[in-house]
């Protein structure tokens, strides 16, 4: 969801975490290119549709498999997450409260 998407990246910038937002509908050679100019330490992906949990699968794997070198956090229906094992470069957050854990932003 772009709201979602959006709301995590104004929880990073208002704790003082450089970001560089690419939107909920870029294509993947866009994240590629992206990836390779800025090369940042993570990467965010929602995953909100109702898919099926092979599909989300195979696609986090994927992204995990082509940016081994960024941490990648999956957030979204926490069934994706749970229902598999994943790379150790795959991290899920439930929500903005974990967020700001993980990157040890203040609780408000």
């Amino acid at each position: 969801s772009e709201i979602g998407l959006l709301y995590f990246n104004y929880i990073l910038l208002k704790g003082g975490i450089k970001t560089v937002y690419l939107g909920a509908r870029t294509p993947i050679q866009n994240i590629f290119e992206s990836v390779k100019i800025i090369r940042p330490s993570h990467l965010i992906f929602f995953v909100v549709k109702l898919l099926p949990i092979e599909q989300v699968e195979k696609y986090i794997k994927s992204v995990a498999k082509k940016f081994p070198e960024q941490k990648i956090i999956f957030c979204g229906n926490p069934e994706y997450y749970f229902a598999k094992k994943y790379p150790d470069n795959i991290s899920y957050l439930a929500g903005p409260n974990e967020a700001k854990k993980y990157f040890k932003l203040p609780l408000l």
